[in-house]
C-alpha cells in the first residue's frame, strides 16, 4: 500500500518526572559554607572567628546547657513529688492508722 503522511503511528508521549526534594540540612550547609567562603580565609579572620566564638560560648555549648538544665529540673521536680507522695503514704498507713 501506500504510505502517506496521515497514516503514520504517533509516538505516545514520553513521561518524565524530576523529584524535587527540599532538604533543610542540605540547605542550611550550603548556606554556611557560603557565608564562610564570604568570610575570608587570611589569618586575621581566622583569628577574630575564632576568638568571637569563643567570647559567646560556640553555640554548642551553650545548647547543651540549656538541654541538660532543662532536663535536670524536670527530673528533680519529679524526684520531689514522688518523694512527697511516699511520705504522705507513709504517714496515713503508719502514723495515722497506727493503734498502739
Amino acid at each position: 500500500m501506500f504510505k502517506f503522511g496521515a497514516h503514520r503511528k504517533v509516538k505516545p508521549k514520553g513521561f518524565k518526572f524530576n523529584p524535587r526534594v527540599y532538604d533543610p540540612k542540605k540547605e542550611e550547609l550550603e548556606r554556611r559554607r557560603a557565608a564562610f567562603e564570604a568570610q575570608g580565609t587570611d589569618t586575621e579572620s581566622i583569628k577574630e572567628r575564632m576568638s568571637k566564638s569563643m567570647r559567646t560560648g560556640g553555640g554548642y555549648i551553650q545548647h547543651r546547657r540549656k538541654y541538660y538544665g532543662t532536663h535536670n529540673r524536670q527530673s528533680n521536680i519529679t524526684l520531689f513529688l514522688v518523694f512527697v507522695v511516699l511520705l504522705a503514704a507513709f504517714y496515713w498507713f503508719f502514723i495515722k492508722n497506727a493503734s498502739f
